[in-house]
């Protein structure tokens, strides 16, 4: 019976080291329409090899396009697709069921598209949640653009200065101030879909429509909703990178007088889990008074005063080496069925990232988690807990005087009392319980 156990729990680590896919790993695939689609983007390639990845290039052509062996362990831990035009058409081994596995199983992609893509992109696309415009349309605006690069690219005011860029420090910290050229195809983000949010997007007079086409209908996208780079976070820890134009990170618009360079670095950077990755360690709980330890206990009495400890860190993919989370926003639950009790944790020891809370275990027995839960856009989500239990009074722990039966003592005692006086007179009172005769 143990030897089978053994075997069981054997095969089971092996599954999990096959189906789970590492953000650490540095092994890329590239996939891109043609060997000139590569080139023109070396700028950022070579960027990505000299942090260490490790880029297998290949076209949509290769009969060899797979992202998992015979055996169905993941060769790569990061999908970098460009090739809109022939994605799910000539990809064979890589279609969209393919690309939504890899992501399930907790592999990184980045995806760029272009006026010209095919309908295979976009069911994909759908599939995160993002919605491309009609092929052959762009992203116009006729008041923000780059007279420059319009002229590069046919002077359709197709040049756009995007003037919207994510709040989020983690995804993107903006430290040159320079302006970013979008020029490609418009997007729109389903508004049910709470894990994919917007990175980069138009001003109110920007749309996207056919070029050099008189508008007569309403633009699927227009304004501040016309989407040019959106991102996905997924409850795995999974990162989506969608993009609707294949030059916003060519080599053409890596300028020293444009940001585009510094946008493209940086958001490709955090889709590689570069950034924002955040894992929680060494918890410890225990009881006001003891001594800390790692072994926490797992059963705490009803009104027993906690202290609780974790560390939270995050991964540092420049220095490749987990440093200390710094935030003020993150909770602890005591849940049984619903949380019984919300803390917020306090950091204690920034060179660890070690967080503290102190709480009183309510008066209910039970099964108890300590749980966290932490949902930030740009960080990989924190879902740990673990399980306690929580016992009543034993007999000889309970209190010997409450002060809510004080009046039960006084009529006890008022009783023995009475009962002596009535006992004493009685015995030794002469005369007042004779009966005289007549």
């Amino acid at each position: 019976m143990m030897a089978r156990c053994f075997i069981l729990t054997l095969l089971l680590l092996c599954f999990i080291a096959v189906d789970s896919i590492s953000f650490m790993d540095p092994k890329v695939l590239v996939v891109v329409d043609d060997k000139h689609l590569y080139q023109s983007h070396s700028v950022l390639f070579t960027t990505l090899e000299e942090k260490g990845y490790q880029l297998t290039v290949k076209t949509a052509q290769d009969s060899n396009l797979s992202l998992t062996s015979e055996d169905g362990e993941h060769l790569f831990s990061h999908l970098f697709l460009l090739c809109p035009k022939t994605f799910g058409i000539m990809t064979r081994g890589l279609e969209r069921t393919d690309v939504l596995d890899f992501v399930e199983a907790g592999g990184n992609v980045i995806f760029f598209a272009n006026t010209g893509y095919e309908e295979p992109t976009s069911k994909l696309f759908e599939s995160f949640g993002c919605e491309l415009d009609e092929p052959q349309s762009l992203v116009l605006d006729h008041l923000h653009y780059s007279s420059d690069c319009d002229s590069y690219f046919g002077g359709k005011h197709s040049a756009v200065l995007a003037t919207g860029i994510t709040p989020s420090s983690v995804v993107y910290v903006d430290s040159e101030n320079k302006p970013i050229i979008y020029q490609g195809i418009g997007m729109g983000i389903f508004r049910n879909r709470e894990l994919i949010f917007p990175i980069l997007w138009g001003s109110s007079s920007a749309y996207s429509y056919f070029p050099n086409t008189r508008v007569t209908e309403l633009p699927i996208v227009s304004g501040e909703e016309t989407v040019m780079m959106a991102a996905l976070q997924s409850r795995n820890g999974a990162r989506v990178l969608l993009s609707g134009s294949t030059d916003i990170c060519s080599n053409s618009l890596q300028t020293t007088f444009l940001g585009n360079k510094h946008f493209c670095s940086q958001i490709v950077s955090w889709t590689l889990g570069e950034r924002g990755m955040l894992r929680t360690q060494n918890w410890r709980h225990h009881k006001v008074g003891d001594s800390i330890t790692n072994h926490s206990n797992d059963m705490y009495r009803v009104k027993d005063e906690i202290e609780f400890l974790v560390d939270i860190e995050e991964w540092n993919g420049t220095e490749h080496g987990w440093k200390p989370f710094l935030g003020n926003d993150v909770q602890l639950e005591f849940i049984m069925l619903d949380p019984y009790i919300r803390k917020t944790l306090v950091c204690v020891d920034e060179t660890k990232g070690s967080y503290y809370t102190r709480f009183r275990i309510p008066d209910r027995i039970g099964v108890y988690k300590f749980s966290i839960g932490y949902y930030r856009r740009g960080y990989s989500p924190i879902q740990a807990s673990q399980v306690v239990s929580v016992r009543p009074f034993r007999h000889d722990e309970y209190e010997r005087f409450i002060l809510q039966a004080y009046p039960y003592y006084a009529a006890a005692l008022s009783m023995l009392l009475g009962v002596f006086s009535f006992g004493f007179v009685f015995l030794h009172g002469k005369g007042m319980f004779c009966i005289q005769n007549p």
